[in-house]
């Protein structure tokens, strides 16, 4: 009967970590002890991860733990940040499994370079001291990690991308706001990720965050025992990662009494005592988080936890949405994969043109002239390629325009300007319409047919593949008709998209996939609705 009631609680908080949407499977003791380490031996834990970790102390505010990874080449470092700031009660090492996907991400498939990555450990969390722990203020917490990158990277010319996951993604869109206010010249704010994090579900979970607390053990026989626990009621899915966070967050405690000396593991941090600034941790987020400079995405399990502010402005395309699935509200440790493939594929969008720039000067700075330019002619070329770098690139915006009329009924035509001759019909079925053509809907999975096998076409024209016909064999489209009525929290768009491909080729399978994957991160139609949110499972097989 407890442990229904424990369920259900954690079902209804997105402010803590639900329940996980998927079963595990049983989680046995050899499975723990296999990954598991004791607070004492996490540091070598850690430097699995990161290739450097430093104690930062600041006078009147204490000694930040920072563990970071720097690029190895000098050639290679980059002017770009990734500063990952955890959740309340959690560690930088919440992140490590995340970021160690990234790094390798970065390496196999970027051609800029590097990021540096920075993980903050906050006051009263992980290995960070604070002459007060307790106070966990929003305002406290901020200018601890201002003050710690202006430490770590005084006087160095830095952006950075600010990474929060609940907790500090409060923390992170207010970090990114007073980093463009100092009008420092080293220091700008590219971005902000914000992971499973939404003020209008999290102020209204406070009463059941509440609850956890209460049901949540204070103390354990073993660590090992507090990983199982975390485990077993649906923290954290993934056993890999709780091995490497939990024992940071549990702290060994002795006792005394007449006979002997008992051994026990406690929490680190006091998130009873925290509970007075719950509130102001998430008021005023949504409002901050799109008022932040720079790109921003939010990471979410479920888009029903968007409040209504929110709602509108990724419908405005204010920011980018990546939902998540089967995942519990530590997203970065039950799906590590997806968190970091998503992280990058944002900062590839958003940053990439701007640090293939920079490592470009650099290079041309450290080439001698006399080696690039041996004639006037030489010279000509050399400045035209430079003038295409560094050139606005507005001009390649491409604007399409299609015309639409309904002179009655439900049915509309539509003609592009591309192929004015052509008429395009839409209607409804009967009897909301004369069902003279595809409905809108329809027609919306016909152009991502019609773009996907277009762009497959460039694709593998460039890939020198030899593909004689492709036939999409099936394109399902599911949506919540709750959502056109205007019932509150349903999309209104696709909620998913299903979708196979035959190809008539000689070609390998491995080929086939490499060339639906490159498809997929070039057609327009498919992006636009991937950045919708849509879950979009699709199929390429030979005929």
């Amino acid at each position: 009967m407890e442990k229904q009631l424990f369920r259900k609680m954690m079902r209804d908080t997105s402010m803590g970590p639900p329940m996980v949407k998927k079963s595990s499977p049983a989680t046995t003791n050899n499975d723990i002890a296999n990954n598991s380490n004791s607070p004492e031996s996490n540091d070598r834990q850690s430097k699995k991860f990161f290739n450097t970790e430093k104690e930062i102390t600041i006078d009147e505010r204490g000694i930040f733990k920072v563990y970071q990874n720097i690029p190895e080449h000098k050639q290679h470092n980059s002017h770009t940040v990734l500063v990952f700031i955890h959740g309340a009660g959690l560690s930088s090492l919440s992140w490590a499994l995340c970021i160690d996907n990234l790094k390798q991400i970065v390496v196999n498939q970027s051609q800029n370079g590097d990021y540096e990555y920075c993980a903050i450990d906050l006051r009263g969390h992980g290995k960070s001291h604070s002459k007060n722990d307790s106070d966990l203020s929003i305002h406290t917490l901020v200018e601890d990690v201002i003050e710690v990158l202006k430490v770590l990277f005084k006087e160095k010319k830095k952006h950075f991308v600010f990474i929060g996951h609940s907790l500090g993604a409060s923390i992170a869109v207010r970090c990114s706001s007073i980093v463009e206010e100092m009008k420092d010249v080293n220091m700008s704010s590219k971005g902000v990720i914000v992971v499973d994090m939404v003020e209008g579900s999290a102020v209204e979970s406070i009463p059941n965050m509440t609850k956890f607390i209460e049901q949540r053990p204070k103390r354990y026989k073993s660590v090992d025992s507090a990983i199982k626990w975390c485990i077993q009621h649906g923290l954290i899915s993934n056993i890999e990662s709780a091995s490497i966070s939990i024992p940071d967050q549990l702290k060994k405690v002795k006792a005394h009494n007449t006979t002997e000396t008992v051994t026990f593991y406690e929490w680190k941090t006091n998130l009873e005592d925290s509970e007075k600034y719950w509130l102001e941790w998430f008021s005023d987020l949504s409002k901050l988080f799109l008022k932040a400079n720079g790109a921003k995405l939010l990471i979410l399990t479920s888009t029903e936890t968007l409040d209504k502010e929110l709602m509108i402005a990724q419908m405005q395309g204010k920011f980018q949405l990546k939902v998540i699935n089967r995942s519990g509200h530590i997203i970065q440790e039950d799906d590590p994969k997806q968190t970091s493939e998503a992280i990058f594929m944002f900062l590839t969008r958003w940053t990439r043109a701007f640090d293939i720039k920079l490592v470009i000067k650099k290079r041309m700075i450290k080439t001698t002239v006399s080696a690039l330019i041996k004639n006037q002619t030489q010279k000509r070329c050399f400045s035209q390629q430079l003038g295409r770098l560094f050139e606005d690139n507005s001009k390649y915006l491409k604007t399409f325009s299609v015309k639409g009329s309904c002179a009655s009924g439900s049915t509309v035509e539509t003609v592009a300007t591309t192929c004015p001759n052509v008429k395009v019909v839409l209607d409804e079925p009967s009897p909301a319409g004369a069902n003279l053509g595809p409905t809108p809907l329809e027609h919306s999975l016909s152009s991502l047919i019609g773009c996907e096998i277009i762009t497959a076409r460039y694709v593998a024209r460039a890939m020198k593949l030899d593909i004689k016909a492709i036939e999409c064999t099936k394109m399902n489209g599911v949506i919540d008709i709750r959502g056109m009525r205007a019932v509150e929290g349903v999309p209104v768009h696709f909620t998913s998209v299903d979708m196979e491909f035959a190809l008539e080729t000689n070609e390998s399978n491995d080929k086939i996939q490499i060339l639906k994957e490159k498809v997929e991160k070039s057609c327009p139609v498919y992006q636009l609705f991937n950045a919708a949110g849509v879950k979009l499972t699709a199929e390429w097989k030979k005929k």
